[in-house]
């Protein structure tokens, strides 16, 4: 059996062999860091989301909070602001919020009222519901 004793394309080899290594080694990480990238933005898109529905139920508490106390028309008064609410349109970024309420039927002798409505919030692909009540009660 014959050895080889001529060593010259050994270098040739191992060099592929470790740049092999490292662009494995590199594609591996790439991949990941593009996964986490990607993680990183849905996450992102849900905490808008959850905060610009909570946007929605701090606008429509606000709004109920201007409300005057000798206000007859509660209901409308309320589906103004809710339409004013809907038409604010998009905040940026394909983000923005409705709100659902369904209006129930108000009068002095059903104090307190209880208003309960849900606001989404929507930033990209993400969506999330907040839900709330308000009471209002005749003095």
């Amino acid at each position: 059996m014959k050895y080889l004793k001529n060593s010259n394309g050994a270098a040739l080899v191992l060099t592929l062999m470790i740049i092999t290594l490292l662009l494995l080694f590199i594609l591996t990480l790439f991949l990941q860091v593009t996964n986490t990238n990607k993680q990183v933005n849905r996450m992102e898109q849900q905490h808008d989301a959850r905060l610009i529905a909570e946007m929605g139920v701090t606008y429509l508490r606000a709004a109920m909070d201007n409300l005057e106390e000798d206000e007859q028309e509660i209901s409308n008064y309320l589906e103004e602001k809710v339409k004013e609410a809907n038409n604010i349109g998009d905040l940026g970024g394909g983000r923005h919020f409705t709100l659902e309420v369904e209006i129930p039927e108000i009068n002095e002798a059903a104090s307190p009222i209880e208003i309960t409505y849900t606001s989404i919030g929507v930033s990209g692909e993400r969506t999330e519901e907040v839900e709330d009540t308000i009471k209002i009660t005749y003095e």
